[in-house]
């Protein structure tokens, strides 16, 4: 038996201008104290780790971040940012997303748009250091009541 594959290699484009290099910073990293108050009566009294990516893109328009992570001021926290219910998450930054920014040769200023996945604290805590940025973000998520906290 004879089998014959034909590919129109005419069909493949060249890639265009868009994403160059994608950078994964770390933006936090925690500890949940109790599980289930996410699943109520499932692993009650278990802990689990979190970690906070934010995505730094260098893109032919300009630099595009995604996520700003826990506030780089948790850094200078010894024991990190202990949360009023012991149940929820204990956020430590080893490192600042400043530093991380500078380490690849990028200012604030440098980054021209950036998005927020959503409004928790764990995902806008520094969007203040990029003010000149564009900032995306769902309505639903701007008009959220906790989002202004």
């Amino acid at each position: 038996m004879l089998c014959v594959v034909s590919a129109d290699l005419t069909l493949a484009q060249p890639a265009q201008a868009g994403v160059e290099k994608l950078y994964i910073l770390n933006c936090g990293e925690g500890v949940a104290g109790d599980i289930s108050r996410w699943s109520p009566g499932v692993n009650e009294g278990k802990s689990m780790d979190f970690v906070d990516n934010c995505y730094l893109i260098k893109h032919s328009q300009g630099w595009f971040l995604w996520d700003t992570g826990i506030p780089d001021a948790v850094a200078d926290m010894p024991n990190g940012l202990a949360p009023a219910d012991p149940r929820s998450v204990t956020w430590h930054r080893p490192k600042k997303l400043a530093a991380q920014l500078e380490q690849l040769g990028v200012k604030p200023s440098d980054i021209k748009a950036m998005a927020i996945s959503h409004t928790h604290p764990d995902h806008i805590g520094n969007v203040e250091m990029f003010p000149n940025a564009m900032l995306y973000v769902q309505k639903a998520e701007y008009d959220w009541p906790g989002a202004n906290n």
